[in-house]
């Protein structure tokens, strides 16, 4: 089983999420199986989010 995470973090506003969501559609698209977690973005401009996304070539999780 190939099975690997990716965590991209940074500062709020800067695409954090959308970078996470580029990675896991890229990865769907090579045939893997995605599970993906957003960290909320804060309410100011500048704090710390993060995504993270684990795709593995098996089903994730039950």
């Amino acid at each position: 089983m190939e099975d690997f995470s990716i965590l991209i973090g940074g500062i709020a506003g800067d695409g954090i999420n959308e970078a996470g969501l580029t990675a896991a559609r890229l990865m769907n698209r090579l045939g893997y199986r995605i599970f993906m977690y957003y960290d909320y973005p804060s309410l100011i401009r500048g704090g710390h989010n993060f995504s993270m996304v684990r795709a593995s070539s098996e089903r994730i999780g039950v």
